[in-house]
């Protein structure tokens, strides 16, 4: 990923600012998985379709989280 994904990542995090407030991108500083979800809400609520994760790649999301996200880091227990 270009420039280690920061790009992709400040437009991400710009949009949840945008619709989900500061607070949203605070709560889950560190996991990615919650960041990757927060971004998915975002983009539906500002309606942005395009952007929009499929139920296959959020489900795959979950798993991943499942399997390698500690609890004490935000993780699914």
């Amino acid at each position: 990923m270009p420039l280690s994904g920061h790009p992709t990542g400040f437009i991400m995090a710009n949009l949840i600012l945008e619709q989900l407030g500061l607070e949203a991108l605070r709560r889950e500083v560190g996991n990615p998985f919650a960041f990757i979800r927060h971004f998915n809400r975002a983009a539906e609520e500002a309606g942005k379709g395009e952007l929009v994760f499929s139920p296959e790649a959020l489900a795959l999301l979950s798993e991943s989280e499942r399997e390698h996200a500690l609890p004490a880091d935000g993780g699914v227990e």
